[in-house]
């Protein structure tokens, strides 16, 4: 799993939330003398990382990135997204999956972290090409059909810098923002469209001397 930094608010109810998520995407890990150790999973038989959910009306939904490879160094196989839906956080339905052929990136296994944003009735999966970049798909619901709503990135390489991956969506009342990055993070707002930016992108500074940070571990 990518290393994360999550800034959480003050507003403890998303902290048990994203520990549940966290811990059920992991159902196995592999010994260095080759054996495998299955761990209970509400979702089982499946390699899923990097949770990011939204919730309509009732129901949690979950876009996860599929790892198929069990080696730990140096090697994530991330050949399709998977998108799961819960109202109870016990029961879970797998609703669909993504393949990176229906985007930009191609037949590539490149389906690292991304998030989920809702505007106006319409969805939005701002997903990484792997380090390189992060497109966007949009949708009329959840359930599909979604598609690549540029063809190309909506974070390109070399905008700002940092690397042009790991988005996560921040709403402040009406607006929309994107952030990204590696090591040094930087912000924009995006477009009323949601599909484009409307600000040059500012490097994000973090001022508070003790904010609250979960760090989640990457893969090794």
């Amino acid at each position: 799993m990518n290393m994360k930094c999550f800034i959480l608010s003050n507003n403890n109810i998303y902290k048990p939330l994203f520990i549940i998520i966290f811990l059920m995407a992991f159902n196995g890990v592999r010994c260095n003398n080759g054996s495998e150790i299955i761990v209970k999973s509400v979702i089982p038989d499946r390699g899923i990382v990097d949770p990011h959910v939204i919730i309509v009306n009732d129901t949690l939904y979950c876009m996860f990135g599929h790892d198929k490879s069990w080696h730990t160094v140096d090697t994530w196989v991330m050949d399709r997204w998977e998108l799961w839906a819960t109202a109870d956080l016990t029961e879970w339905i797998h609703i669909l999956d993504i393949s990176p052929a229906s985007t930009y990136i191609g037949d590539k296994p490149n389906c690292w972290a991304g998030d989920l944003a809702e505007k106006d009735g319409k969805f939005y999966w701002y997903f990484s090409n792997k380090n390189i970049d992060t497109g966007v798909m949009v949708a009329s619901s959840m359930n599909g059909l979604w598609s690549d709503a540029l063809r190309k990135p909506l974070l390109p390489q070399g905008l700002a810098k940092t690397k042009s991956y790991d988005p996560e969506i921040i709403k402040e009342g009406n607006r929309y923002y994107i952030m990204w990055g590696a090591g040094t993070y930087y912000i924009a707002e995006l477009g009323y469209d949601m599909v484009s930016l409307k600000t040059n992108p500012e490097m994000v500074v973090i001022e508070d001397d003790s904010p609250d940070f979960i760090i989640a571990s990457p893969k090794s």
